[in-house]
């Protein structure tokens, strides 16, 4: 920028993030369509980016907490049928375990912070599916994807068999 002599004072501010249009995600959620976050975490002493760890798949995100927690055996059955992982952020004063992660950077407790959400569900492609503002609107967040996942001419939510 400099070598082209541009003024650093007028660097045009940063884009909003880009949304995708209208498909698998939930309207109604401000930042659903989004891209996720790809911070610096620590998991079981592998520091990594997110998805070099979690790959592709669906991911289940917990802020501070597990979020399997506020699932029934119905929705976790649902999420292990679509090859989900489920897993949290680790506070700074707790070390990682079991399926949480420590954050590196302090981005993820930043987003969750920002965002006003306990829950947030990561599509494959790392876009946003959906969140979650409380432990309680979970179950809703995954009822949706099963019913938008569900296959044409499949009975209603709650009478599918998923294993």
């Amino acid at each position: 920028m400099l070598e082209g002599e541009a003024d650093p004072a007028r660097v045009l501010p940063a884009a909003p993030p880009l949304r995708l249009g209208a498909g698998l995600m939930v309207d109604a959620d401000a930042v659903a369509g989004t891209s996720f976050l790809q911070g610096m975490f620590d998991r079981g002493g592998q520091r990594a980016l997110f998805d070099d760890v979690f790959g592709v798949g669906f991911v289940l995100i917990g802020a501070r907490e597990d979020p399997a927690a506020g699932l029934e055996d119905g929705h976790q059955a649902f999420l292990d049928e679509i090859g989900a992982q489920v897993v949290w952020v680790s506070d700074d004063q707790t070390p990682p375990r079991g399926r949480s992660f420590k954050d590196l950077e302090g981005v993820y407790k930043t987003w969750f912070e920002v965002t006003g959400c306990e829950v947030v569900l990561v599509r494959p492609d790392g876009y946003i599916y959906g969140t979650a503002a409380t432990g309680q609107d979970i179950a809703a967040l995954v009822d949706g994807l099963r019913r938008a996942l569900k296959p044409a001419g499949e009975p209603a939510a709650g009478t599918v068999s998923w294993s």
